[in-house]
């Protein structure tokens, strides 16, 4: 798997089928405005579009991006988060 030091995009380049990268945002609910949420959910989910293409373009691998929101346990936050997925590697390390 990818270095933590590394950026998203070197890390997604180096996914193998299965693996996943990804990129949470906790906001408190004292600082909740749905429209603020939404407006960032789809920040983050476009920014991984990007890092998907470019990874795509470098390996020929396959690659799924998820997004999605949820409560904390505590219920005192909203965390985001965006999934970068490898479906389907290039296969140069099967054997």
């Amino acid at each position: 798997m990818a270095d933590t030091n590394a950026t998203i995009t070197s890390m997604a380049k180096q996914l193998k089928e299965g693996e996943s990268v990804s990129r949470s945002k906790r906001i408190p609910l004292e600082e909740l405005d749905t429209k603020k949420v939404s407006k960032k959910l789809a920040s983050m989910r476009n920014s991984m579009n990007q890092i998907a293409a470019r990874a795509r373009e470098a390996t020929g691998s396959d690659f799924r991006v998820e997004s999605g929101q949820f409560l904390t346990y505590d219920g005192t936050a909203v965390v985001l988060t965006c999934v970068l997925t490898c479906m389907e590697d290039d296969g140069e390390d099967d054997i």
